[in-house]
């Protein structure tokens, strides 16, 4: 095996970056997409994100004997808003149909292709 190295005459930093979501974008997808758009690091294209991002879940007993899990805390973007329950929009809606699907399209890649020079 031979190890894979890394071009480093390549620039890595001020390059164009779309990103691609969808509602299968749970958890440290929703984190990392609501900071590229509240950061204005990229662009966001595809639909909107599971809005799945809560913190770890503390146990309550309840009177009855049952339990309660709660998350201690919720994520809020960037710019202060809810992202758990609601999702991150896109930029650009762009969501794979039924259509699209059968005919082997994705046009959330094909709208991100359109986004670069």
């Amino acid at each position: 095996m031979h190890p894979n190295r890394t071009d480093d005459s390549v620039p890595l930093v001020n390059l164009p970056l779309v990103t691609l979501t969808d509602r299968r974008c749970a958890s440290a997808c929703d984190a990392f997409s609501s900071a590229v758009k509240d950061l204005r690091l990229g662009t966001l294209v595809g639909a909107r994100t599971a809005g799945a991002v809560s913190g770890p879940s503390q146990g309550h007993l309840l009177h009855n004997n049952t339990g309660l899990m709660l998350p201690e805390r919720h994520e809020i973007g960037a710019d202060r808003e809810k992202i758990d329950t609601v999702g991150v929009p896109p930029d650009h809606y762009a969501p794979m149909t039924a259509m699209a699907l059968s005919t082997g399209q994705d046009p959330g890649v094909a709208k991100a292709l359109t986004l670069f020079p």
